[in-house]
């Protein structure tokens, strides 16, 4: 007799999606973001994260070398697997000594796991997953402070070896001796008999907090601050260096570039900025595209504004299924339609659809018939439908707009092309005094806090 079993074919733990990038244009905006701002990311938006994570790397990579296997693992790929479990619970030590010392206990802040150390600040502080759920421990990796940055301490001369990501370089054991003012690990690292600690326990016993690290910490996003000495100087040389000679030099010139060109701009929209930046750097010889970055700043605007303002209005009927008449008879809805019209006809116009083939399809959806605007609101729901990523928002059910994401989702967040990521570590850095509003118009902060579910 054959014994019967189950046979999954899905994942038995429900995946989490994102109810984000809803005309499916994030590759085009990814591809304008890591020109206007290479080597960064939406994430990386408090230089003093970089000084911090420095410091996790050295430390962790000391406790690996002493109580993990300690050897040289046979390449750059496996280092991740063995040195990370000591870092990580350095990056949670530094979020949880922020919610305690700091006088609004962490708000405002760059925080990922916030909800979770809280929770585990008001228990025992016993040594174990820091209040965290099994699976959402296992992927802090990728979603904690040390994955929004990987990328940047890549990137960044001398911040690690080789441009790894693992082992500290030059820049980043400067900064790590910065740190250590504020908190010290063991003066040294020793193995004795016995089994090798837990990174968690190991670390809760052996910090020592300085009274000075009440001062250092992640800083408020809101209202970024010029970061003090060395630290300053290491962090504007790495990022925004002007006369360097090596490979990373055009990176860094075109951060430079972009911010002198923002903050001499008097723009108060991202196209009108846009517009402001496709003239400053007109002479770079790969920015042939450049003409068409205002138009499609505006239609993406507009197209997410429009997606909002009927997710709005289909999010307030609740109990019941609005028809697509009523919802474009809303005037929120029927002002973002027009707009996203404009918007459409101004890409047509300036004959961008080489550059975009999927914001081209986009404004020729939208122009098929402008004259109906019903009809252009069910022709961007199936385009959306077709094309955007992540969780779907609705559908067209014959003349009723029917929901099937959760009612409580917000709105989603226009393109930012790391802008706000940009001009806050200039200003940390020293390189300019501006932070245009504008930018900040998604509430920056909220969205840098990523919010761990506790077990």
């Amino acid at each position: 007799m054959i014994q019967p079993s189950w046979f999954y074919t899905a994942p038995v733990d429900e995946i989490a999606a994102r109810r984000g990038d809803p005309l499916g244009l994030q590759a085009v905006a990814e591809r304008v973001a890591e020109v206007l701002a290479p080597g960064l990311s939406n994430r990386t938006v408090d230089a003093r994260w970089i000084s911090i994570l420095c410091w996790c790397l050295r430390e962790g990579q000391n406790a690996w070398r002493t109580y993990g296997n300690g050897g040289d693992p046979a390449s750059q790929g496996s280092i991740g697997k063995h040195i990370y479990p000591w870092i990580k619970p350095l990056e949670l030590l530094w979020v949880a000594r922020t919610v305690e010392f700091s006088p609004e206990e962490g708000r405002g802040r760059q925080l990922p796991g916030v909800r979770p150390i809280r929770q585990w600040l008001g228990q025992d502080k016993r040594p174990g997953r820091f209040s965290f759920a099994a699976s959402s421990y296992e992927q802090y990796r990728y979603t904690g402070s040390y994955g929004g940055y990987r990328a940047t301490l890549r990137a960044l001369e001398g911040m690690t070896e080789n441009g790894a990501g693992w082992l500290p370089g030059t820049n980043g054991q400067k900064l790590a001796e910065i740190v250590s003012a504020h908190v010290k690990g063991p003066d040294s690292y020793r193995r004795r008999a016995g089994s090798p600690p837990t990174p968690e326990a190991y670390w809760l016993k052996t910090l020592d907090w300085t009274r000075s690290s009440a001062e250092f910490l992640p800083t408020q996003l809101e209202q970024p601050r010029r970061l003090d000495g060395d630290e300053r100087l290491i962090l504007r040389d790495a990022l925004f260096e002007k006369k360097r000679r090596d490979d990373g030099q055009m990176h860094s010139l075109r951060r430079l570039k972009v911010v002198e060109a923002i903050s001499r701009s008097k723009a108060s929209n991202r196209p009108d900025l846009m517009r402001d930046l496709a003239i400053a750097l007109k002479d770079e010889n790969d920015l042939k595209w450049l003409p068409y970055l205002a138009s499609f700043s505006a239609l993406a605007d507009a197209g997410t504004a429009a997606m909002n303002a009927c997710w709005r209005a289909v999010s307030k009927a609740t109990d019941r299924v609005p028809m697509l008449d009523e919802v474009v008879g809303i005037p929120d809805v029927r002002l973002a339609l027009d707009e996203l019209v404009c918007a459409s006809r101004r890409w047509h116009a300036e004959g961008s659809n080489s550059w975009s083939s999927r914001a081209g399809a986009l404004s020729q959806t939208v122009l098929l018939n402008t004259q109906n605007l019903p009809g252009i609101l069910s022709r961007l729901i199936q385009f959306h439908l077709q094309y955007g990523s992540g969780l779907k928002w609705l559908i067209v059910d014959g003349k009723a707009l029917r929901p099937v994401a959760r009612l409580r989702d917000g709105d989603a967040s226009f393109y930012r092309y790391r802008l706000p990521a940009l001009m806050r570590l200039a200003k940390q850095c020293g390189v300019t005094n501006v932070m245009p509003a504008f930018l900040k118009d998604n509430n920056e902060a909220a969205h840098a806090q990523s919010q761990q579910e506790p077990a």
